[in-house]
């Protein structure tokens, strides 16, 4: 225990008062525990059948505070001397201006009562009361446990104990100082309950109810409890009759909130010693919380062949326990059985009164273009969902309509108690068969047959009319999961097949999708560090700044403590870091390392570590730690920033000392070559260069370091950071802020308070307050040009006008980079239906006109000019955009275009109008020279979503582009002509090679022009 952050004010004194000097009221509605025979006459009289009178000394209450982790506390409670069970009830009270989120017993029966403004506390213990114990040693009597908002270091509980009758003394009041961590916002607070019309009902399944019919289904009790299990011999699984075998259980991820819990579970008697088993409920440590023989649970016998369901309100169990409090508190429900009966399902309903403070996270498969080619990347199945299919009847992606191909997906990483989900996707039929295919929605848990949570028939969704084929053209289709009944004729919903952190989606066989998006709301608070959602790991608690968040209270825990940063879908994060974690004291041990889903269960296992031990003799020493492949080479590369010098070396094994006493000042994650398959790299950075060794005489002088794993396919959806301090030594904190989610080409930060989901190819900014918000694509590397699809809203789907969109660039101009070189808006007004009014600001360019250039396809349909940046457009909506240059006039100059998904009137205010699908916009008159982009920055009002897609980078390489040398070979040749008519057929943006805004005729012969003449000289 730290003492350095506790103190007890409680002087180790006898108390001399009399007792009996207090009555409190009772109206508070505290029943004296059951079993106490008679009232007690005195709390200090001596003991009447003691053959020699003697003085007991007056009972004191003992509360000794030990911080937790996530702005809660456990109090060990003692009462020393007077009369055994004197103490029955017990109160605390908060001073100051904290407030109580949640209280918990150690024990079973009656929970506590949070009144008073959250300031109150009482507890009733089990009977008889507390024991007198002389001297209090040994282990707590009990423990209680709470949770606490705006926790300031300093802040004083007062505890009381109360016999039964309602009396106290002063020597039963007992005033703690909390000298912990700033708690200014809470962890994971259950609501205390809501209204029966608030309350959300989700039910988990185990096992299929196959009536104990093969193959066995697997159990999974979570590590804890299955090694308790073990202990006592080997254990089995769902419909495993062996017997002398113990079961076990767990139902985990569960939400916060839970005021209501009911377990039912089918089991049969064996023919061995059944008739002595026992049902066990919520694993403690040592044993079950509550536990009950299956005798008295299924009418008194348990015997040879005997079958029964039992069903369990675990709020009031047989004997008036209630278990709802350590559910809400643990979000997790464990089972079990000795050990010569059999299980053949369970299921756990419960009600949720849902949380204020969670947060929406979007997963998009596919991108949603309308089916735009070309074919959208590849999806990511579940080994159970890939192998529904074999060849030559495989899977097929987004945008690709073929026959006899399924479309699948499973949605990793999705985070624990799920209360909300919503699913939406664009489809079209691609053949004569289409008209029996279906859409399945998440496989059931292990467990055969393999079958999904729900399905339908396509021709049977709503506006279909029983018929699905070509002739109907793409169609919008939504799900409410919340609200979506399971095929097991058992839960209201299908939100509990959640709970394994994945969903699938499979679509059979002759049916396209352009994109599917899934949407969850979950109740168990996820923090953001500047749009980067992340979890506390260890005993750590958060405290927000100005610049990021400071992770306190590492090193001192039991395990690593530190933070988790979710980076699902992402290329990488970078970090910087401040504060003495970065130089730690001698003895010091951390670890960064990256997580995935290796093995499909749901849960992140540890793919690449970077073990990091800080010397006595002032040196950092950084090793490989655990990897998807042991037995590979681990790449490092150190790079001095000051000279350009660079060092890989490969090594089985890796031990690199960096001296000179190292400050970190940076941690990455990131994908390496090639960007778009998952490659685990770890990156370090110091405050300067320093002396580096990887022995036998190998090293330099370098700042920064990265390892470099074997690559894997799947997605990294974690970087997580952790240290552990040696004994003695004050805990660490250290100042973290992000330098954004890494994609291909750029870093992605955000702009207000929204949340950053990183998806595979997709960026969405959730959770968009009314004010406004959105991102920044801040480029890796001086853009020559930058494009990108948009999406308003969920899944792409409008809202309801009225909605804006701003987009502006930051970039160089005549040689001065970092400026802000202008904006354009999208404004939908209310009331008239897929129109926007358009504006475009250039003024930092200087120009006093602006050119407006309509496409569709490769053809200009009109072009105008005008001495405002402002028309308006009807029909479609927005569907991309992008920032490059043209030249005017011999001047490079500014060009932003956007893109809308159908023929568009896009109109002057003078009456001048086009049609088309591309609007260009260039500053005609410009007097600055546009350099390179740096920025592209998005920033909506009215939407609560905004999804960034496909977005692709042409580096800058210093002006104009030679259009001969189209491929970027080096040379010119026939190669070149190959690709430029690839790309000009296409109407691919790198086709406008005279970059006046369109694809035309123009840029053939500007092509050949130059390619005839071997270059651009």
């Amino acid at each position: 225990m730290r003492t350095a952050h506790l103190r007890n004010s409680t002087p180790a004194v006898f108390r001399k008062e009399s007792l009996r000097t207090t009555r409190r009221p009772r109206a508070r509605g505290l029943a004296a525990a059951a079993g106490v025979v008679g009232a007690l006459a005195s709390w200090g009289a001596g003991l009447a059948c003691a053959a020699t009178p003697q003085q007991i000394p007056n009972a004191e209450l003992r509360v000794v505070p030990r911080y937790v982790g996530n702005c809660c506390y456990e109090f060990d409670v003692w009462q020393y001397a007077g009369m055994p069970g004197n103490v029955t009830q017990m109160q605390a009270v908060v001073a100051g201006g904290a407030t109580v989120v949640s209280a918990f017993n150690g024990w079973t029966g009656p929970a506590p009562v949070i009144s008073g403004g959250n300031t109150v506390v009482d507890w009733t213990f089990p009977a008889p009361g507390l024991d007198a114990r002389f001297p209090t040693d040994g282990p707590p009597e009990y423990t209680v446990k709470m949770c606490f908002n705006n926790l300031t270091p300093g802040t004083m509980i007062f505890f009381t104990g109360f016999d039964s009758a309602g009396n106290t003394a002063p020597s039963l009041r007992v005033p703690i100082i909390l000298d912990g961590p700033n708690c200014s916002v809470p962890v994971d607070p259950c609501r205390i309950d809501c209204s029966p019309n608030e309350r959300i009902t989700i039910c988990y399944e185990g096992g299929r109810d196959d009536a104990y019919g093969a193959p066995n289904d697997p159990a999974s009790p979570r590590p804890p409890f299955a090694a308790w299990l073990t202990s006592w011999g080997p254990t089995k699984n769902f419909d495993d009759p062996t017997v002398n075998r113990q079961f076990g259980h767990t139902f985990r991820n569960l939400p916060t909130g839970i005021v209501a819990a009911r377990l039912e579970i089918k089991l049969r008697a064996e023919c061995e010693l059944s008739y002595n088993d026992t049902l066990g409920v919520q694993f403690t440590g040592s044993g079950t919380a509550w536990n009950a023989s299956i005798a008295s649970l299924a009418g008194g016998t348990w015997a040879c062949g005997q079958q029964a369901t039992i069903v369990l309100d675990l709020g009031a169990l047989p004997g008036g326990a209630n278990l709802i409090p350590l559910i809400c508190s643990n979000r997790f429900v464990d089972f079990r059985t000795q050990d010569d009966t059999t299980v053949d399902w369970a299921r756990l309903t419960i009600e949720v009164c849902p949380c204020d403070n969670g947060r929406w996270r979007t997963y998009v498969a596919g991108i949603p273009d309308n089916f735009a080619a070309p074919i959208d990347p590849p999806n990511f199945r579940q080994p159970a969902l890939d192998a529904l299919r074999s060849p030559p009847f495989g899977w097929h992606d987004s945008d690709h309509c073929i026959l006899d191909r399924g479309w699948g997906h499973t949605f990793f990483n999705l985070p624990p108690g799920i209360i909300r989900a919503f699913g939406s996707t664009r489809m079209r039929a691609c053949g004569a068969g289409s008209n029996n295919d279906s859409i399945n929605f998440d496989l059931r848990g292990p467990g055969a047959p393999t079958s999904f949570y729900r399905g339908f028939q396509i021709s049977d969704l709503p506006g279909n009319g029983g018929a699905w084929n070509t002739t109907m053209g793409p169609r919008n289709f939504s799900w409410n999961y919340g609200t979506l009944l399971a095929n097991n004729g058992f839960c209201r919903n299908i939100l509990g097949g959640m709970a394994d952190r994945m969903f699938d989606v499979y679509v059979q066989d002759d049916t396209d999708l352009d994109y599917f998006a899934l949407r969850v709301y979950s109740c168990t608070r996820r923090l953001v560090l500047q749009g980067v959602p992340f979890v506390l790991k260890g005993i750590s608690s958060a405290v927000f700044t100005d610049t990021g968040v400071r992770i306190e209270d590492i090193g001192a825990g039991e395990g690593g403590d530190g933070a988790a940063f979710d980076v699902s879908g992402s290329k990488g994060l970078d970090l910087s870091l401040t504060g003495p974690a970065t130089q730690p004291p001698p003895g010091t041990r951390g670890s960064w390392a990256l997580h995935a889903d290796t093995d499909g269960d749901g849960e992140a296992e540890v793919i690449h570590e970077a073990l990091l031990s800080w010397t006595e003799h002032g040196s950092l020493v950084v090793e490989r730690g655990r990897t998807n492949d042991p037995d590979a080479c681990t790449e490092i590369e150190l790079h001095n920033s000051r000279t350009g010098d660079t060092l890989t070396v490969c090594r089985p094994g890796l031990r690199l000392e960096i001296f000179d006493n190292p400050v970190l000042t940076g941690a990455s994650a990131r994908a390496a070559r090639p960007c778009f398959i998952k490659i685990g790299d770890i990156k370090g950075e110091s405050d300067g260069v320093h002396r580096f060794s990887l022995g036998q005489g190998v090293g330099g002088e370098f700042d920064s370091f990265t390892l470099r794993s074997s690559p894997h396919e799947l997605p990294v959806e974690s970087f997580s950071m952790s240290w552990k301090t040696q004994e003695g030594e004050d805990p660490l904190s250290v100042d973290v802020a992000s330098r954004g989610l890494r994609t291909c080409y750029a870093n992605h930060l955000p702009q207000g308070d929204v949340s950053l989901d990183a998806n595979h190819y997709v960026m969405v900014a959730s959770n968009i307050p009314a004010t406004g918000g959105g991102m920044r694509a801040v480029m890796q590397e001086p853009a020559e040009e930058y494009g990108a699809k948009i999406a308003f809203g969920h899944g792409g789907e409008m809202p309801v006008p009225p909605h804006e969109l701003v987009m502006e660039f930051v970039g160089s101009q005549g040689g001065v980079p970092d400026q802000y070189l202008g904006s354009c808006t999208l404004r939908a007004s209310p009331g008239v239906d897929s129109f926007f009014d358009i504006f475009a600001d250039f003024s930092p360019t200087g120009t006093d006109r602006y050119r407006f250039v309509v496409s569709s396809g490769d053809e200009t349909t009109g072009a105008f000019t005008s001495g405002a940046g402002r028309l308006t457009s009807q029909g479609g909506k927005p569907s991309g955009c992008g920032k490059g240059a043209v030249l005017i006039g011999g001047v490079r100059t500014s060009c932003i275009w956007i893109d809308w998904d159908n023929l568009t009137t896009f109109s002057l205010p003078n009456g001048q109008s086009a049609e088309g699908t591309r609007l260009a916009i260039l500053a005609a008159t410009a007097t600055e020279t546009f350099d390179f982009l740096q920025e592209f920055r998005y920033f909506a009002t009215g939407v609560d979503e905004l999804l960034v897609a496909d977005q692709t980078v042409t580096p800058y390489t210093g002006g104009t582009p030679c259009p001969a040398d189209f491929n970027n070979d080096g040379g010119v040749d026939g190669a070149d002509v190959e690709a430029f008519f690839g790309a000009w057929e296409n109407g691919l943006p790198e086709a406008d090679v005279n970059q006046d805004g369109g694809i035309d005729g123009q840029d053939v012969q500007t092509f050949f022009l130059a390619w005839e003449n071997g270059g651009c000289d």
